[in-house]
């Protein structure tokens, strides 16, 4: 981008902090640039396996920033390690985006804890034995003469 001439900030030059009633959001995201004539764009670069959750990160960034008057008209997009780019135009953070973003803050700052849902797979190295969620998962074993 910088090779473009288009003015970016990066990392600590683009954290945040969203104070709520309840909670406060924070982050940093890793590229803010401002392509001429265009929007701003909110880029999160990624070194591993896209995940879903590295799509809501950005969102995240793309509810925040305007929220704190740093950035209006965001754009979004993550980069994988392998060059693999994948745009998250503004219209996802839409309506329905945003109530899920809200009532998940809600939550998480409540007083309401959440049932917690392990798996077996995150309980076989969980070393708390007594825990009253976890999963224990036996395989069962026999022989046979058959074969």
């Amino acid at each position: 981008l910088r090779q473009d001439s288009v003015p970016v900030t990066v990392e600590h030059q683009n954290a945040f902090k969203l104070e709520g009633r309840t909670l406060i959001l924070a982050g940093k995201p890793d590229i803010i640039a401002r392509p001429t004539g265009g929007d701003y764009l909110v880029i999160d670069e990624k070194s591993g396996t896209p995940r879903p959750s590295d799509i809501w990160q950005v969102l995240l960034y793309m509810f925040a920033l305007p929220r704190i008057g740093a950035y209006r008209n965001l754009q979004g997009e993550l980069e994988y390690r392998g060059g693999e780019k994948v745009s998250i135009p503004r219209d996802r953070l839409n309506d329905q985006t945003t109530v899920r973003i809200v009532t998940t803050m809600q939550m998480i700052g409540s007083n309401v804890q959440p049932k917690r849902t392990p798996s077996a797979e995150e309980c076989q190295w969980c070393d708390i034995l007594a825990c009253p969620d976890r999963i224990v998962v036996e395989t069962a074993e026999a022989s046979t003469a058959d074969f």
